[in-house]
């Protein structure tokens, strides 16, 4: 199995980076626009959340899926009882965000949504109409709207 790096500026790339999700279900993208240093950022600054009392006050909402969630309310793996190792929070447009950090992960947010309504683009353009006509709308406009896609701040303790 190949799966292809694409350059997310190269001028095949929407066709490169759909035929490597075609072929092999996965694709490497490259020279995209998220920015390392707002992943470190959100790194640093949530963790520091994450070691501090102040996260209990955003503790979650388990009906909304809102907010956080310590490593006791984690899930577990399909067929294990054991829970996993993590700690994470849930990051809506809509939701509350904890005022201890910055608004990098807000702005990380917006960029990766841009990013997959592009990516959605791409693969719209290039799958062939016997496909995308059994669709039940086109795949550009799959997250027009949408109030439940989210970030999740995730942290392995």
């Amino acid at each position: 199995m190949h799966v292809a790096v694409v350059d997310y500026t190269a001028p095949d790339a929407p066709e490169t980076f759909t035929r490597s999700l075609r072929e092999t279900g996965f694709a490497v993208l490259v020279n995209h626009p998220l920015p390392w240093s707002l992943v470190e950022q959100i790194y640093r600054e949530w963790a520091a959340l994450f070691d501090s009392p102040a996260v209990e006050q955003y503790l979650m909402d388990a009906a909304g899926q809102v907010g956080y969630f310590p490593p006791d309310k984690s899930e577990t793996a399909k067929g294990s009882a054991v829970r996993d190792l993590k700690e994470f929070f849930h990051v809506y447009d809509w939701s509350v965000y904890p005022a201890e950090v910055s608004d990098a992960a807000l702005q990380y947010r917006q960029i990766a949504m841009s990013l997959a309504n592009t990516l959605l683009e791409w693969v719209e353009a290039n799958t062939p109409d016997e496909i995308t006509d059994r669709l039940s709308m086109p795949l550009s406009q799959m997250m027009d709207g949408s109030t439940r896609s989210l970030l999740r701040v995730l942290r392995y303790p």
